[in-house]
Parts: structure tokens; sequence; C-alpha cells
């Protein structure tokens, strides 16, 4: 057992601001636009008892109307991220949960640190930590990733690959297939038949969720 694992306390209250992008299809060639700027922190709270894990799961359920949350944790140790475009409302969620809960971590900004931070403590505390979604290119770790490709394949189970902003923008072309080819050509999983993929489905003109269809029945080399 771990005396006092998760000691209350607030980490660096700088802004945790990052930049979005979509695609566009204007002559112009500008292939992104920048959309609202968000901020993101993670919460970790002590649960002593089943009933505590519900009950923050619950909270957060309710914060998910929202914000964008991202369960991080479970067990003794119950974390989230949350990511928002009202700043204000990362300090509120946070004294809520300092007004109910004896032992809290209030982590803002949220970074690949603070996503450390939580599985060391999950170590200690024999909680169990999620997977944290990684950039498809270059390997960082994304609490919540801009960009999301869904490879479908004959006779392959579909492949969900994510991409942080960095990536996104540095892959950007003005129409939305050669985007999404750019992101699979650089992908460090080789992803078999991609240059014969076609795009099938975009959640919509505001999301950068794409699903694509290969040919191939192996996607990968």
């Amino acid at each position: 057992m771990v005396d006092n694992p998760m000691r209350s306390c607030s980490l660096s209250k700088q802004s945790g601001d990052t930049v979005t992008y979509e695609p566009t299809t204007s002559a112009s060639g500008a292939a992104f636009r920048q959309q609202l700027v968000e901020a993101h922190a993670i919460y970790a709270v002590e649960a002593s008892s089943a009933s505590q894990r519900k009950e923050i799961d619950e909270f957060f359920a309710e914060i998910g109307a929202v914000a964008q949350t991202s369960k991080l944790s479970t067990g003794r140790l119950v974390s989230y991220a949350v990511q928002t475009v009202f700043a204000e409302l990362l300090d509120e969620i946070a004294g809520a949960l300092y007004a109910t809960y004896e032992h809290v971590l209030y982590v803002h900004p949220a970074d690949e640190v603070a996503v450390d931070v939580i599985s060391d403590i999950c170590r200690a505390t024999h909680s169990k930590m999620l997977p944290v979604p990684q950039c498809g290119i270059c390997g960082k770790r994304v609490l919540f990733p801009p960009t999301m490709v869904v490879v479908n394949g004959r006779g392959s189970r579909p492949i969900i690959r994510h991409y942080c902003p960095s990536c996104t923008a540095d892959k950007c072309r003005p129409k939305i297939k050669d985007f999404v080819r750019a992101l699979l050509d650089a992908d460090a999983r080789n992803l078999k038949g991609s240059r014969q993929a076609k795009l099938v489905r975009r959640k919509s003109r505001r999301d950068m969720a794409f699903t694509i269809a290969c040919t191939s029945r192996n996607l990968m080399e």
C-alpha cells in the first residue's frame, strides 16, 4: 500500500492551448483553416470503492455534454482528460472534485509528461492505465488527436490511425483525398494498398474523421 499516492495538488496553470485544423477544398490551395483554440487538462482521483468509481465516471459523463472527455485509468486511480474551448471550465471541474474527494490531482496543461505521471501512479496504486492514442507518423501520444483515419480492407479488420496536430498540418493538401493519402504514405505502419484507397465516408465537413476503403486483403506489408 502506498501512503497518500494522490496528494492533492495542482500543477502549472499556464495556458494549455492547442490548435486544430480542418482541411478545405478551396481553389486557393489553403488546405487547412484554424479552428477554435482548445485548452486541456488531466484529472486523477483516488477512489476508495466501486461506488466512488461509478460516481466519478458519472461526473465526467455529464462533463462530456459540454466538453471532450477521455478516460485514462480505472481502479483505485480514476483519471480523465478533458478538452474544451471554455478554459474556465477546467478550473471549475477541479474545484468540484477538490470539494468532494480527499486526493485529487489536477494537471493543466496536459502533455506527455502528465500522461507519464498518471502511468506511474497507476503502477504504484495497482490501477489500470488505459491506452492513449499515438500519432501514426511521429509516435507522439495525443490525448485528443485531431485527425483519425479508419482503413477498411477486404477480409481484414479495420485499422484506426491517429495523427497529431503537427503531422496533420505538415501533410496538408488542397484536396481531401490527397490529404488522407499523404498521411497514410507517411504512416510508420506502412499500410499496404493505401495508394489505391478511396475515401468512402467523412462524418461532417467540420470533423477530421475519415473512413477509406482498400482493395487489398492484407493491409500490412
